[in-house]
């Protein structure tokens, strides 16, 4: 998947965006940029990874979460995600 079919809709007045990603494998990535979000500051985005209502925890970020991500670096996390088998 490619940054820019990813459907951004707004959270708050301050900028926050958010899209969701559904893969055939069971997982969604929320991928997100609001104040919180690590790289916010630099306009970079946040991607975690779901499995139904869970956060799951992705041995390769060493975390729930990858921060601090460009367009390029969402999408080759996209892929990532996309290949994980069940």
């Amino acid at each position: 998947m490619k940054f820019k079919e990813l459907k951004f809709r707004e959270l708050d007045e301050q900028g926050g965006v958010q899209a969701f990603a559904d893969f055939d494998n069971g997982y969604t990535a929320s991928v997100i940029r609001h104040l919180g979000s690590h790289g916010y500051e630099d306009g970079l985005y946040e991607i975690g990874l779901f499995r139904g209502d869970d956060l799951v925890h992705v041995d390769e970020w060493d975390d729930q979460v990858k921060g601090w991500l460009t367009p390029e670096g969402v999408e080759d996390a996209l892929v990532f995600i996309e290949n994980i088998k069940i």
